[in-house]
């Protein structure tokens, strides 16, 4: 009898044996089986058991094939499900991509074992049509003998976002902005937004460097992938970098002296001494006639002056005009104050000589 019963059964036939052994061949699938022998004399009467002895076969018994196997298409990849087998411990799941009629039969190709009765794909190819096959295994390494088979189609999704996006100030150079590529493979583009607007749309790169900064200001960026049929990822985490520098324009120009010289007008005046200044730009305004019965004075740049100039001789002819100069100093940002604004220092001079006949 099996050991999870009482029930005993006869298995030696109607036939009395008459030698002291017997060959007993039971399903082989890792069961306990207790076994007795009876003595039956002549007349047939039957002994009482002899003591039990127990045998345990060999599992050589495969479980059934899993049923019910399912797969079903999303984001995140082919989910694949069926109904567990009794006795199984594992599931081995196998892929045989579909091929076009007429082309060669893919491989199939093991890609999982999983104790649970389900799997997803997440490798599967987007717009790629696959068959997938699962067999059950048991404690004793026995395989079902057959396979249950499913086919499905992976559909066109958006693909996976960039990451890492990180950027660095580089001075004279910009920000350069960089990031680990989407890991889908029909990846095309690159949308680069800079603080939440779109800036630059990149094909094929991983890097750009974002020349257009203002000194002092902080920029963030985020990267958008974009596949072939237009699908946009997530938007990336975001860095952000900021340049040195800043937007405030020098002091004006204190202490401004012209004097008019039969070789030009001399000018003369106090230093700048803020630490960031890069130059000084000479300006004079002239008269004109605004078509009016007035006049309009008019500025234009005469010269560039080093940060360490105090005085520039604007060589000019001397024919007595009544002119205007202004210093005005830059920063190492690009940062002046414009002509017309009010603090700027303008010093009227006459120059020597007679005024031209108008």
């Amino acid at each position: 009898r099996l050991s999870t019963t009482t029930n005993w059964a006869k298995i030696s036939g109607t036939t009395l044996r008459t030698t002291p052994s017997y060959t007993d061949a039971p399903p082989a699938t890792g069961q306990t089986y207790l076994y007795e022998i009876r003595a039956v004399d002549k007349a047939g009467h039957e002994s009482t058991g002899s003591a039990d002895v127990t045998a345990t076969t060999v599992d050589r018994t495969g479980p059934a094939a899993p049923g019910g196997l399912t797969a079903t298409d999303g984001k995140g990849g082919l989910s694949l499900a069926w109904q567990p087998v009794a006795g199984a411990t594992t599931y081995t799941v196998f892929r045989q991509q579909q091929t076009a009629p007429g082309s060669p039969t893919a491989p199939v190709t093991q890609v999982a074992t999983v104790t649970s009765a389900s799997w997803t794909d997440t490798a599967a190819a987007e717009r790629t049509g696959y068959t997938y096959y699962v067999s059950a295994t048991d404690a004793a390494g026995n395989t079902s003998a057959t396979r249950t088979s499913v086919s499905a189609t992976r559909g066109d999704y958006a693909p996976a976002p960039a990451t890492n996006v990180t950027a660095v100030y580089e001075p004279r150079n910009g920000i350069v902005v960089s990031w680990a590529p989407s890991t889908s493979d029909d990846v095309v583009r690159y949308h680069l937004y800079r603080d939440g607007h779109l800036y630059r749309d990149l094909v094929h790169t991983s890097t750009y460097t974002d020349m257009t900064v203002s000194p002092g200001s902080t920029y963030t960026y985020t990267v958008v992938a974009v596949d072939g049929a237009g699908n946009q990822s997530p938007v990336s985490g975001s860095a952000s970098a900021t340049t040195d520098g800043d937007l405030v324009a020098p002091a004006a120009v204190t202490g401004l002296k012209a004097t008019a010289r039969q070789d030009g007008v001399f000018l003369e005046w106090a230093p700048n001494t803020e630490p960031d200044l890069k130059r000084y730009e000479v300006f004079k305004a002239e008269k004109y006639d605004d078509g009016e019965g007035g006049f309009v004075w008019l500025a234009h740049r005469v010269e560039y002056l080093g940060e360490d100039a105090t005085s520039f001789l604007h060589g000019s002819a001397a024919d007595g005009e009544t002119v205007m100069y202004a210093v005005i100093a830059v920063d190492d940002w690009g940062n002046q104050l414009r002509v017309e604004d009010e603090s700027v220092n303008w010093v009227e001079v006459t120059e020597l000589g007679t005024p031209a006949a108008s």
